[in-house]
């Protein structure tokens, strides 16, 4: 019972997940949800900025 505690806190714990070259599940789940909000066309911002007009 002992191992299966230790081996539930390690595989909580993001430090050893990041020692292993591994991204944390919580991590990984962010990144899948920025992802899919981003528009799948790119956007005219994406390529130009809009300069202030001088008078």
């Amino acid at each position: 019972m002992a191992d299966r505690h230790a081996i539930s806190a390690t595989r909580a714990d993001p430090a050893q997940w990041r020692r292993h070259g591994l991204t944390p599940p919580e991590d990984l789940a962010a990144i899948v949800t920025s992802r899919l909000w981003e528009p799948g066309e790119p956007r005219y911002s994406d390529f130009f900025r809009a300069e202030p007009r001088l008078r």
